[in-house]
C-alpha cells in the first residue's frame, strides 16, 4: 500500500510539473517591417496550401485593425494555452509559414464579405513563404516590400 502511494504522489509530481520547454530561447516574434508608401495588413497561416487567404470577418482586418504605417513595423506572435508560444514549436517539422500582404484600405472595405468577393477587390501585395530556415536566415524580421521588388522599380 506504502508502494502505491509513492507512485501515485511521483505521477501527480510529474503530471503537475510538466514537461521542461522544448525551445526556452525560442523565438517568440516575428516582425513585419513595412518600407511602402501604404498602411497594410496581414494574415498569417501555417501549412496553408491555397495561393490566396480567404477568412472574411477574421481579426486581423476586422474593424479598429490599424495596419502597419508606413516606414513603421509590428511585431506579432502566437497564443497557445493562454502564453505566447517559440515559433519554433510550430515550424521545427518543416512547415510553412504563410504571410499575405495586403492594402489594409481595400481589406477594411471588404473583410465582412463573401470569400469571392474579397479575392475580386482585395489584391495580394505579395505572399511570404517561409520555412523555419528561412525566418532564422531573415533574423524573424519580415520586410514589405521584399528587397528584390524594390530594386526592380
Amino acid at each position: 500500500m506504502k508502494n502505491i502511494k509513492i507512485i501515485i504522489i511521483v505521477m501527480l509530481s510529474i503530471l503537475l510539473c510538466g514537461c521542461p520547454e522544448k525551445y526556452p530561447n525560442g523565438h517568440k516574434y516575428i516582425t513585419i517591417i513595412n518600407n511602402s508608401d501604404i498602411e497594410i495588413g496581414y494574415y498569417e497561416l501555417i501549412d496553408w496550401k491555397d495561393t490566396f487567404f480567404c477568412y472574411s470577418n477574421s481579426g486581423r482586418f476586422g474593424k479598429g485593425t490599424t495596419g502597419i504605417k508606413p516606414n513603421d513595423s509590428f511585431s506579432f506572435f502566437r497564443i497557445d494555452r493562454h502564453e505566447i508560444q517559440p515559433w519554433e514549436l510550430y515550424l521545427d517539422r518543416g512547415q510553412i509559414l504563410s504571410i499575405w500582404i495586403v492594402k489594409l484600405e481595400l481589406m477594411a472595405i471588404y473583410w465582412n464579405t463573401a470569400c469571392d468577393t474579397i479575392r475580386k477587390y482585395v489584391p495580394i501585395l505579395h505572399c511570404y513563404k517561409l520555412t523555419l530556415e528561412d525566418l532564422q536566415r531573415i533574423n524573424w524580421t519580415v520586410i514589405y516590400p521584399p528587397e528584390e521588388e524594390k530594386d526592380e522599380d
